[in-house]
Parts: structure tokens; sequence; C-alpha cells
């Protein structure tokens, strides 16, 4: 089960959890608020859910497909921006910053130790071993996604457990390069190089690192 929740969502899997859930704690909500004989409305109990929940869940999913904890601690914080400012302009927080940013803090450390479980490879065993399962010349870029690797051939995207370095060494003498701490690109697939970006023949856009531009000048 763990290992299922490890693989990054696609982003209408995404969209449905998120709403999904929302909405399961919305109607978690009536449920209370009518039992404790304060009932609110369905508008409210959605706006809740929204400030107080949705932002999480969408942090929980960029920190465990970042590549590193900087981003994953970034993903973390800006949920709870998003949390505070969702608040406030749904209707859901009256109360003053110090005391709602206080607040948060339990599902601040929730969503951190999800996202520590997330990025574990405890018990990832011989998987991370594992042969990528396309040749070189089917994929065209390959994107790290946690402790797995998105490699995208055409409109396909396969995830695979991996690392990005792994991915690297494995695919150096294929012709890919490193553009960007998470990312690799099959050079015969790159259309255009500009200061920040490579363009791709299939109109796909890339960020390029500053440290990654020399490789691609080569």
């Amino acid at each position: 089960m763990l290992e299922v929740l490890r693989r990054p969502l696609s982003s209408s899997q995404l969209a449905a959890l998120v709403a999904g859930v929302g909405t399961a704690v919305a109607l978690y909500c009536l449920a209370y608020t009518a039992l404790a004989g304060r009932p609110e409305s369905l508008l409210g109990a959605l706006a809740w859910a929204a400030a107080n929940i949705c932002p999480w869940l969408l942090a929980i999913e960029a920190g465990k497909r970042s590549p590193d904890w900087r981003g994953a601690g970034i993903a973390l914080a800006a949920a709870g921006a998003a949390s505070l400012l969702l608040g406030y302009a749904l209707g859901s927080s009256n109360a003053g910053l110090l005391f709602e940013a206080l607040r948060r803090l339990p599902a601040l450390a929730a969503s951190t130790a999800a996202v520590a479980l997330l990025r574990s490879r405890v018990g990832a065993g011989a998987e991370t071993g594992q042969e990528i399962p396309l040749l070189p010349r089917q994929i065209d870029w390959v994107r790290a996604a946690g402790n797995y690797i998105e490699l995208r051939a055409g409109q396909r995207t396969i995830v695979h457990r991996g690392s990005i370095g792994a991915a690297e060494r494995d695919l150096a003498l294929h012709g890919f390069v490193r553009i960007h701490r998470s990312t690799l690109v099959r050079r015969d697939t790159i259309a255009r190089v500009r200061p920040q970006d490579v363009v791709l023949r299939d109109g796909t856009h890339l960020k390029v690192g500053k440290r990654y531009r020399a490789a691609l000048a080569g």
C-alpha cells in the first residue's frame, strides 16, 4: 500500500483526490456541527475544507515528488501560506494572524511526517536496481519525482522506481544530457536552446539550470 502511495499522481488523479477528500471533510463538518447543535452551511463547510485540507494534500504530493528536501520544504511552507490566505479569503478564519498560524502547526507537522514517510526508501529492496523499462531511443526526457522518475516517451509517461542520478548514469552513453538537477533530455529531441530553457521538437519547454548550461553548449 505504501509503495502505491509513493508513486506520483497524474494531474487528474491529484485533482480527484483533492476534490474527494475535501468534499468528504466538508460533509463530516456538516454532520459534526449539526450534531453539536450549531449547524453550518454547505458552502461554509466546503470553504473550511478548501482552506485547511486541500493545500496540505497538494504539498504532500509536491513534497514526495521533489528531488530534495529543500523543494519539499518550500512546498510545505507554501501550503501553510496558502491555507492562511484561503482561510481569510473564504471567511473560514476570523482570528488574528498569529493564532491562525499556530492553529496550522499540527497540519504542518502531519504533512511533514507524511512527506518523510513517502520519500523514505526503507523497504525498497531490489526495486531500486530495476532496469529502465524502455529503450533509450524511446525516451524523450526524464524528470525526477521523489523516489521515482518519470520517463516521457511521446504522449506517454511511465513512472519508474529510481533516482535521476542513476538514470543519468544509465543513459549517459545514449545521447542524454542533464539540463536541470531534476531533468535529463535526449539531445536529438532538442529543437532550440534558449538562455532559460530548451524547446523540444514536440513543443515542450523545459527549464535549464545555470550549472548545466555549459553541457548544452558542448
